[in-house]
């Protein structure tokens, strides 16, 4: 049986999110895809270092208007 949070996308035994606000700068950590900044309510954030270890394709992360930024070499 798979388990999922409310975005229907992120598995329970997946790693935390780890997201930022562009508009704010403000960092924190999610479950799910499905939220918001919690300084300014933006929704349009970025997910940080994930591509290393993503399951998710860009597509399902466009839903929930996630863009992947990479770690700058």
């Amino acid at each position: 049986m798979k388990r999922k949070y409310t975005d229907d996308i992120t598995d329970f035994t997946e790693p935390f999110w780890d997201n930022q606000c562009p508009k704010c700068k403000k960092r924190f950590w999610s479950v799910s895809l499905d939220c918001v900044c919690p300084k300014c309510g933006n929704q349009e954030l970025y997910i940080l270092n994930e591509s290393k270890h993503l399951k998710h394709d860009e597509k399902e992360l466009e839903k929930y208007h996630r863009k992947i930024m990479e770690e700058e070499k």
